[in-house]
């Protein structure tokens, strides 16, 4: 399936001529698109005055290359073996229908048995697709909440960048006070909406955080121990897989954490580089409200237990290897 997705039909199967024509004539533009953009990447490259002084460029151009060469070398390879690989797919249909003994394997995604039993054809279906369903309602859920909170965190950090970027680029005059006062209420108001939606944020997702961060360093510790027991075969690095992937979606949360705290913190360095010295005494007054304001910058807090940045994914990660390398040591004695 994988090569007619490309119209090249692998195993010759028996279909009428409007198909075949079809497919080969699929096949046959993708074949020639591929000669072309390989033409003019090996042309540019031949072409080094588009490349030199540009590290980057080059790099990407050399990735481009192994990528393309990997694959065409791969398919003229399986092209020119073509007719001895159908053989070999033939004689292992064969062998398998020769099999006496063959019992088919019923491995699941969870180990617990279910209401029913599971050794047979149809209630091996009925597992793997209520499995499947739990499996993608778990992970859907545990992504997408994350998500949101990511995507609600990272438009009020943009918020703050806006509010910073107009009060760095304002130039008050001496002269101007009232257009200078209606400027500061303006940017006042707006200051303190955005962390009113913060302070919302927080509470909506305050539990969640703290949550998270119990169950995510508790996963943690667990597959950790797990990959210890299991060894390095192929369960023991999927888990380890599973592993990074999890870390992954908890620094991207702390991550989140980070640009809110530094987004807020940008406006106190804003104010201060503008030029608040040409202004008005009362134009200096409220500006150094908004800089009193600032100092406490907006973070993600796990209801008041821990701050959620860098440093927490940080921290994090050490209890996790320090709690792999306790256990390492107490089942190696």
């Amino acid at each position: 399936m994988v090569f007619k997705s490309m119209g090249y039909d692998f195993l010759s199967g028996s279909k009428p001529l409007w198909q075949h024509l079809l497919l080969s004539a699929y096949f046959g533009l993708g074949f020639v698109i591929n000669c072309y953009i390989s033409y003019y990447m090996i042309l540019r490259i031949l072409q080094w005055d588009t490349l030199s002084g540009n590290p980057k460029l080059i790099m990407r151009y050399a990735i481009m290359v192994f990528v393309m060469l990997n694959s065409d070398v791969k398919f003229f390879a399986f092209v020119a073996y073509r007719r001895r690989l159908r053989l070999l797919n033939s004689a292992l249909k064969r062998l398998h229908k020769m099999g006496k003994d063959d019992t088919f394997q019923f491995i699941r995604a969870y180990p617990m048995e279910l209401g029913f039993s599971t050794k047979t054809l149809s209630g091996y279906v009925i597992a793997t697709i209520v499995e499947s369903a739990f499996s993608l309602l778990t992970m859907n859920v545990n992504l997408g909440t994350d998500l949101w909170l990511v995507c609600l965190s990272t438009q009020i950090s943009m918020h703050f960048d806006h509010v910073a970027k107009k009060l760095n680029q304002y130039n008050p005059s001496n002269g101007n006070e009232q257009e200078n006062h209606q400027f500061v209420i303006d940017l006042v108001n707006e200051h303190q909406l955005i962390f009113s939606l913060h302070k919302e944020l927080n509470h909506l997702f305050g539990v969640l955080l703290a949550y998270n961060l119990f169950s995510t360093a508790s996963s943690l510790c667990c597959v950790a121990l797990y990959t210890i027991v299991q060894g390095l075969n192929l369960e023991g690095l999927s888990y380890l897989l599973f592993f990074f992937t999890t870390a992954a979606q908890f620094y991207v949360v702390c991550h989140s954490g980070q640009i809110l705290i530094d987004s807020s913190n940008s406006i106190a360095a804003a104010a201060y580089k503008q030029n608040w010295y040409d202004s008005a005494t009362s134009y200096k007054k409220s500006l150094l409200l908004i800089l009193m304001r600032a100092q406490k910058p907006a973070e993600l807090s796990a209801r008041g237990i821990i701050i959620i940045s860098l440093d927490t994914f940080t921290i994090l990660i050490n209890i996790t290897f320090r709690f792999f390398a306790v256990v390492r040591t107490v089942l190696a004695k």
